[in-house]
């Protein structure tokens, strides 16, 4: 087993004010999306409910893309807010009001004097939906939909028809505004018009990763993903030698803020192996050799808010594709 190396991850930036992220990985893309949304009336209660609905993802012909489309229903309630200051109301609370404004300005001495109340986790809470719960219309005043599209580039074996919604998350950030955010995943079948000649074993991974700014509640999704490999034969050894630069990519739910809830990291790593199985290769020229580095068994564990225990299994596959002629 291969010791755990640590990796800190710097999550600032501005992500959080993009409308869509999408990012590859071996077997699925991931699109991230966020949209604010005005609500009809004035003010609403800070209490909102979410449904969502996917609608099947489908190839866009000759363009080298697929979309889709995540129908979402916004159950809210207006808020009655009357303006105390106009003189309705009677009583002493009036008169405590009126002689508020009466008082002379001292500079905010008395409130500059008072012990600061610690800034903690904002009390909007928001509401996550991840499927499976029914809200009935009749307690709501009023709903919104909103229909949030998303795209992706085409890949082989991509399967839209099957995206699903991981999370989906709205809060209140205003007086009638609430920012949605909804994390897609759609598979991809890396084998796809390949033939798999056989994997090779290379041991457990084990990654540290620390968040520098950020605290993880849940975790959402990890991908990883490949870039071009660099592939040699090392005559005193009489093997392949291997090495790639891999990215791992963390999805996850952060403690509520207020605002977005739902976070996106990601690091390279340099990764190389030596194919002892493999002494040499006597195949066909019309076939087209791929070695692809693959994971399983992936596990994530949280040790604690800002560090987090990545563990997977490490294999090669050694696949073969005809050419075309």
């Amino acid at each position: 087993m291969i010791m755990a190396e640590t990796v800190h991850l710097k999550t600032a930036g501005n992500y959080q004010d993009m409308v869509w992220r999408r990012s590859m990985s071996c077997d699925e893309t991931w699109i991230l999306l966020r949209e604010n949304v005005v609500l009809p009336r004035d003010h609403i209660k800070e209490e909102i409910e979410l449904t969502a609905v996917m609608s099947p993802g489908c190839w866009q012909e000759n363009e080298g893309f697929c979309h889709g489309s995540l129908q979402v229903q916004i159950f809210w309630q207006e808020e009655n807010r009357k303006t105390p200051l106009q003189g309705d109301e009677d009583g002493e609370e009036s008169w405590l009001r009126r002689s508020f404004f009466l008082e002379p300005h001292d500079g905010g001495r008395p409130a500059l004097a008072r012990t600061s109340s610690l800034f903690g986790i904002s009390r909007f809470q928001g509401y996550l939906w991840q499927g499976g719960r029914e809200t009935e219309k009749n307690h709501w005043q009023g709903v919104t939909e909103v229909t949030m599209e998303w795209q992706a580039s085409c890949r082989p074996g991509m399967e839209p028809e099957h995206s699903e919604l991981v999370c989906l998350h709205g809060v209140r950030t205003g007086l009638r505004t609430v920012l949605l955010e909804a994390l897609i995943r759609v598979p991809v079948q890396m084998d796809a018009g390949k033939e798999s000649l056989g994997s090779y074993w290379q041991g457990q991974e084990e990654i540290m990763l620390e968040l520098e700014d950020d605290a993880v509640n849940e975790v959402l999704g990890i991908g990883f993903i490949d870039h071009p490999m660099e592939t040699g034969y090392d005559r005193d050894v009489h093997c392949l030698q291997l090495r790639w630069i891999s990215r791992l990519t963390l999805f996850y739910l952060r403690a509520p803020s207020g605002g977005g809830r739902i976070g996106m990291a990601s690091f390279y790593c340099d990764r190389g192996t030596s194919l002892s199985e493999i002494r040499q290769l006597s195949l066909d020229q019309a076939v087209k050799l791929t070695f692809l580095p693959a994971r399983r068994d992936i596990e994530v564990r949280v040790l604690r808010p800002d560090r987090l225990l990545c563990r997977y299994g490490m294999y090669v596959q050694f696949l073969a594709e005809e050419l075309s002629e």
